[in-house]
């Protein structure tokens, strides 16, 4: 498993079955991306590219998920955005680089292919400082509405897995704070979750 296209040529053949020949090519244009993801000086661009179509595209979410390295490199990219929490030290490039990625994984959550992977990872726990920011200029509040949605798409689906998930992993006092300290959006993403 060397890279997305040696991975994926039978998964491809499945997927691309009676698609259009411009959907072929977006196709081949998101395994483009994907494997540039593990280039640093071509990261920013494919993860920006690749967030253009994450509600375009019903293969993204595969193609991310189950592409070697690929959610390591989003989680090492995750991880990375820690650094510019405290002291605050976001500006608008990261803010707009970090709500790419959390649409990505957003995508992500709501594909029925790869949502109890995603929760099983417990990759979403990674996301919860983004929620415990207590900044709420604009490009801190970006981040928090973004992993808001992707919380408010898990629980949308209405499946107790879920929420048994999210109740296990503290959210409700995350919530209540945002709810009491946060902006008038991102309260009522809370009070939805």
């Amino acid at each position: 498993m060397s890279n997305l296209h040696e991975n994926s040529s039978l998964n491809k053949k499945i997927i691309t079955k009676g698609r259009s020949k411009s959907q072929l090519n977006e196709d081949d244009l998101i395994i483009k991306w994907i494997n540039e993801l593990k280039d640093e000086e071509k990261r920013t661009k494919a993860i920006s590219k690749l967030s253009e179509y994450s509600e375009k595209n019903h293969n993204l979410p595969i193609y991310l998920w189950y592409s070697q390295g690929t959610m390591a490199t989003l989680l090492q990219e995750i991880l990375n955005l820690y650094q510019y929490l405290s002291p605050s030290k976001l500006n608008k490039e990261i803010s707009d680089k970090a709500s790419h990625i959390l649409s990505l994984i957003q995508t992500i959550a709501l594909n029925s292919k790869t949502r109890k992977e995603f929760l099983e990872s417990q990759l979403l726990v990674f996301l919860y400082p983004f929620l415990n920011i207590s900044n709420n200029s604009k490009v801190y509040d970006v981040i928090r509405l973004s992993v808001l949605a992707v919380i408010g798409a898990l629980v949308q689906r209405d499946d107790s897995g879920v929420i048994i998930f999210l109740l296990n992993t503290g959210i409700i006092p995350i919530m209540l704070k945002i709810i009491e300290r946060g902006t008038d959006l991102s309260r009522t993403l809370a009070f939805f979750i």
